[in-house]
C-alpha cells in the first residue's frame, strides 16, 4: 500500500487528510504534528480581547485523523530527507512514498532581553490573557503593524476600556505605516480608526532589545512601563528552513504550479511559496485549505498514474477586523469598510471552525460581543 506522510495538523494538513481519506483503500496516511490540537488562529486576537474563549479555538487532531482513517502521531519533526524519502522526528524515522508538507510557520525570533508575548496558539492566548489581567503596566506595546498586530492592538484597547482599566496601546512598525502591503485607501481608513480607538503608532522603528518593563528601539527610543506583545510576522519552521529546496524571498519552499517541490513531495499552506500571475500568494487560511486539498488530490493522481494539475487559487477576499466593528477588507473584488467586513469575517470564521461544539461556542461569543459593541 502506498504510504503518504502528512506533516502538520493545521488548516492545510487537515484538509489534505480529509481529501486523502477518499482513497483509504489505496493509501496509508500518517499525520505528524508536535501539537495535540489544531488552533483556530484567525480568532486568537478575539480571545485576548475576551470576546471568544480559547477553548472554542481548539480542535483535537487525533479526532480528525480518526474520522478520516488516518494514523496520527504526536511527534516533532526535526528533518526531512527528500532523496531518502524519510521524515525524522525526535523519536523515530518515517519512510514515505509521498510527502505532503504543511507545518505552517513559526513566530519570528525575539530579540534579546526580557519577556514578550507571542500570539500563535490558543496556549499563547491563555498566557497573554493572564499577563494582561495581572499587568500593572501603563501601556501595551504591540511589535508589528501587520494584519494581526493591528487586530491585537484594537482588541487590547477595547478590552482595557471595557474592563475600566484604560491603558495606552502602541504599535511599533518598521515601515512608514501599518498594513504596508495594502492599498492607500485601506491604510488610511485603518490609521484613522486606530487613532479613533486611541492606539498610538511608532513607525520606521524596530525592537532592538526587550527589557523587564518595556523595550528599546533600534533608533535608541525607549517604550517604558509596557507589556510587550510580539507580532512582527512569521518565519519558516526550523526543519523547513534547513530543507534542501529552492526558496522564495520570504524563505518559503518555492513550489511548482502543482505544489510539488521534489519527486513525490508537495507543500501547502504557509510553508509553500506559490506564485500566481506574477505575484506571491499571501499567507491565508483560505489558501491553506484549498492548497492542502489540491496537493492531496495531486498525490492521488500520481498514485493512479495520472498527470497532476496546477493549483489555481480562488481569492474570496480578506478582512482586517478591528475590535470596534470598523473593519476594512475586500470581498469578491469589492472594497468594504465598516460593519460589513466585520460581519463577513465572523461568518467565515464560524463556517471554517472545526467541530460543532466550537462553532456553537464561537457563534454565541460573537453574538454577545455584537450586542455589546458600540461603534466609536
Amino acid at each position: 500500500m502506498t504510504r503518504v506522510v502528512v506533516v502538520g495538523g493545521g488548516f492545510a494538513g487537515l484538509a489534505a487528510v480529509a481529501r486523502l481519506s477518499r482513497a483509504r483503500r489505496r493509501v496509508e496516511v500518517v499525520l505528524l504534528d508536535r501539537r495535540q490540537t489544531c488552533d483556530f488562529k484567525p480568532l486568537l486576537p478575539d480571545a485576548i480581547g475576551r470576546r471568544v474563549h480559547p477553548r472554542h479555538l481548539r480542535y483535537p487532531i487525533e479526532h480528525h485523523a480518526g474520522r478520516h482513517g488516518c494514523r496520527f502521531l504526536c511527534e516533532e519533526v526535526v528533518s526531512v530527507d527528500t532523496d531518502a524519502r524519510e521524515v525524522r522526528t525526535a523519536v523515530a524515522t518515517h519512510r514515505y512514498d509521498y510527502l505532503l508538507l504543511a507545518p505552517g510557520a513559526a513566530v519570528a525570533p525575539l530579540p534579546s532581553g526580557g519577556r514578550a508575548y507571542p500570539l500563535h496558539s490558543a496556549a499563547d492566548a491563555e498566557q497573554l490573557i493572564r499577563a494582561t489581567t495581572a499587568s500593572r503596566h501603563a501601556r501595551f506595546a504591540v511589535v508589528g503593524g501587520g494584519y494581526t498586530g493591528v487586530e491585537i492592538a484594537t482588541q487590547l484597547a477595547a478590552w482595557s476600556r471595557r474592563a475600566g482599566r484604560p491603558r495606552r496601546v502602541t504599535i511599533i512598525e518598521s515601515g512608514d505605516a501599518p498594513l504596508r502591503g495594502l492599498a492607500p485607501a485601506f491604510r488610511s481608513y485603518a490609521a484613522a480608526n486606530l487613532a479613533r480607538m486611541g492606539v498610538e503608532l511608532v513607525t520606521r522603528a524596530r525592537a532592538n532589545r526587550i527589557e523587564r518593563d518595556g523595550l528599546v528601539l533600534d533608533d535608541g527610543r525607549r517604550i517604558d512601563d509596557a507589556l510587550v506583545v510580539w507580532s512582527p510576522g512569521l518565519s519558516p519552521t526550523r526543519f523547513v528552513g534547513e530543507l534542501a529546496a529552492a526558496r522564495d524571498p520570504a524563505g518559503r519552499i518555492a513550489v511548482r504550479p502543482d505544489l510539488s517541490f521534489a519527486p513525490g513531495a508537495f507543500a501547502a499552506g504557509d510553508a509553500a511559496g506559490f506564485e500566481w500571475r506574477g505575484r506571491r500568494l499571501r499567507p491565508s487560511f483560505q489558501f491553506a485549505l484549498s492548497q492542502g486539498a489540491h496537493a492531496a488530490a495531486n498525490v492521488l493522481r500520481d498514485v493512479a498514474g495520472r498527470n497532476t494539475r496546477p493549483f489555481r487559487p480562488i481569492d474570496l477576499g480578506w478582512v482586517v477586523p478591528m475590535a470596534n466593528g470598523r473593519s476594512c477588507g475586500r470581498a469578491l473584488g469589492v472594497d468594504l469598510f465598516g460593519p460589513m467586513p466585520t460581519a463577513l469575517h465572523y461568518v467565515m470564521c464560524v463556517f471554517r471552525s472545526y467541530g460543532l461544539r466550537n462553532r456553537w461556542g464561537v457563534t454565541g461569543s460573537i453574538l454577545r460581543a455584537a450586542v455589546g459593541t458600540r461603534l466609536t
